[in-house]
């Protein structure tokens, strides 16, 4: 157990410094077919639009499944698996009868030859985002050993991919003042360097300090700021 935790951890250590949705989904993905030796993974989104589940990023399927595949909640263990919000699995899905698959998904399974799949949810601040499949071409189950180590990863990739999208709509928010002709004016050093009254800087504020005395006049009377303070 010990090489799993280990190899958790290193996919965290990957993962958490990283802010683009796009490579932490990769990594998940590429992460879950060498921990677990299977021959596909894939990461599943809720898209509401079309009330069903679809592919965000998939390694070892054909571009033609990837892009064609739509899962309904409740279908084969990756519905079933969102639905229920636990992990769901199948040593055959071709085979076995209580995994229901419309016949045109059933036929997409076929042509592109997997046989076992192992779905587990992710879930982003408690509620249902996605799902997290891997398969393998052989019919088999998993062991518990593998059960459990899918779904802490897809608990990191729903942390991961929250982060990263939290980072994105900050970027957008910054764009946003941008082109609503704020002055955009850098953090000032967490040490204010012409104020001997202060010891830290401790409120986003202080670089103005000298405007609202009337010390200081500026070329703008509009200005956005993220601030890097100490409160102490």
């Amino acid at each position: 157990r010990a090489a799993e935790y280990r190899a958790l951890f290193d996919v965290a250590c990957i993962i958490s410094p990283t802010l683009d949705v796009q490579r932490v989904l990769d990594v998940i993905v590429e992460r879950c077919r060498a921990l677990l030796d299977v021959g596909a993974a894939g990461i599943f989104r809720f898209d509401a639009d079309r009330d069903a589940l679809v592919y965000e990023r998939g390694v070892g399927l054909s571009a033609e499944f990837i892009e064609s595949v739509v899962i309904r909640p409740g279908e084969g263990t990756t519905g079933r698996s969102y639905l229920q919000g636990h992990p769901v699995w199948t040593a055959d899905i071709l085979a076995d009868a209580e995994v229901s698959l419309p016949e045109t998904t059933r036929a997409r399974i076929t042509r592109e030859g997997y046989r076992a799949v192992l779905s587990v949810p992710i879930r982003i601040k408690g509620e249902a985002y996605g799902v997290l499949a891997v398969y393998w071409w052989e019919a088999r189950s998993p062991d518990a050993l593998q059960i459990e180590l899918l779904s802490a990863l897809a608990g990191q990739a729903g942390v991961a991919i929250e982060r990263a999208r939290h980072s994105e709509r900050l970027r957008m928010a910054y764009e946003n003042l941008r082109t609503a002709q704020d002055q955009v004016v850098a953090s000032s050093p967490l040490v204010p360097g012409n104020d001997p009254t202060l010891l830290f800087t401790n409120a986003g504020m202080v670089q103005f300090k000298d405007v609202f005395l009337g010390r200081e006049s500026r070329p703008y009377v509009r200005a956005s700021t993220a601030q890097r303070c100490v409160r102490a």
